[in-house]
């Protein structure tokens, strides 16, 4: 019975009405990153923020972060997560992959990485500290858990 419900529910909907992605429209941020002795252009990421209600927010986006090997070049990382309004700050987790060259790992061209970030922000500034983790591998080689931790400035999106 409950089987049937559902089915003339779904038929119902689908002859009243075309079933279309929804429409989400989301505000835009930006942050440059740097951290002790950092020599090259500031790192950035770019994100939407789909405001979720009550102090969640979801984020999506990309970032460029710098190949330490080479701190002239850079690549993307398409970047999700998510923030929470604790105790008067705002608390952002943030997951960052590429298959590129992170190049971390001797002689290789190309690698999948993950950066898993936490960034504790001032919500009147949106700036505040990050902390990283770096994780790469070619599937030959692998880089765990390379730490780095700096400030995050919000900046104007270009």
């Amino acid at each position: 019975m409950k089987t049937l419900r559902i089915i003339v529910l779904l038929l119902g909907i689908l002859l009243i009405g075309r079933l279309g992605p929804a429409e989400c429209h989301a505000l835009e941020y930006c942050w440059s990153l740097s951290y002790p002795g950092m020599t090259s252009p500031p790192e950035t990421i770019r994100v939407g923020v789909q405001d979720l209600g009550n102090g969640h927010y979801i984020l999506s986006g990309q970032a460029k972060i710098i190949l330490v090997v080479n701190p002239n070049q850079y690549n993307t990382f398409i970047v999700s997560g998510s923030a929470e309004m604790i105790n008067n700050s705002l608390d952002v987790s943030l997951r960052l992959t590429s298959n590129g060259k992170i190049s971390l790992l001797p002689g290789v061209s190309e690698a999948l990485g993950t950066i898993v970030m936490y960034m504790h922000l001032n919500p009147g500034t949106l700036s505040g500290t990050y902390a990283r983790i770096i994780d790469g591998t070619n599937g030959h080689l692998q880089l765990t858990g390379t730490f780095f931790d700096g400030t995050v400035t919000s900046t104007p999106c270009k």
